[in-house]
């Protein structure tokens, strides 16, 4: 009996060190960074019209009632998040003044007319220089949503380049990014199952202890 009780003590010594290994271990679910980047191609319709361009250059704005401005050539990028947060992004474009937007749901390219809702554009940036770059500090945007990045040039010239780059807490389907399926337990989920595995092993032991 008492090899018994030694062995239950090496079980639960041994539970507290795995808990210990997995809280140390456990991932920050999905968090990274994805890069959509190309050659700018005409779409159908070649070009589009947009909101309002976002003034001044150079700054963030958040909302968006018109009047709608173009129509200018685009590339529209499509993307998901996996987790909920606060995320941000920056647009260069090599060789055209540019803006971008994000909003909710898809974009429908229009020459004539502005057919996407002004409501559903939730952040802009104009960047009257060139090289451009347009910098999102912050995109509140929800798991499972789906977004659209538009990006219109000024110019559309031959061997014009874009690149876009998103950074937050979950992993970014955008291009040819994607993210995996199955979730990733958090550091809290990681603590449940540790404490679960300790509960379990000190319930044990106390109760071999009693029947001595």
């Amino acid at each position: 009996m008492i090899r018994y009780i030694q062995r239950l003590h090496e079980v639960v010594k041994a539970s507290a060190f795995l808990a210990l290994l997995l809280l140390s271990l456990a991932p920050v679910a999905n968090a990274g960074t994805a890069t959509a980047s190309g050659a700018w191609v005409a779409g159908t319709p070649a070009t589009t019209m947009t909101p309002e361009i976002p003034t001044p250059a150079g700054t963030q704005r958040t909302t968006f009632t018109g009047p709608a401005s173009g129509p200018y050539g685009y590339t529209v990028l499509p993307f998901t998040v996996d987790q909920s947060g606060t995320y941000s992004a920056t647009v260069t474009v090599n060789n055209s003044v540019n803006t971008s937007w994000f909003l909710s749901g898809l974009f429908s390219p229009n020459a004539a007319s502005l057919t996407t809702p002004y409501s559903n554009f939730f952040a802009g940036y104009f960047s009257g220089t060139i090289p451009g770059t347009d910098n999102f500090s912050s995109l509140n945007l929800v798991a499972g949503q789906q977004y659209t990045l538009l990006i219109a040039y000024g110019f559309t010239p031959a061997g014009l380049n874009y690149s876009a780059t998103l950074t937050g807490p979950g992993c970014i389907a955008i291009g040819a990014n994607t993210c995996s399926a199955v979730p990733v337990p958090t550091v809290s989920e990681w603590a449940m199952i540790s404490l679960a595995l300790l509960i379990a092993g000190f319930g044990i032991y106390q109760q071999r202890r009693r029947l001595l």
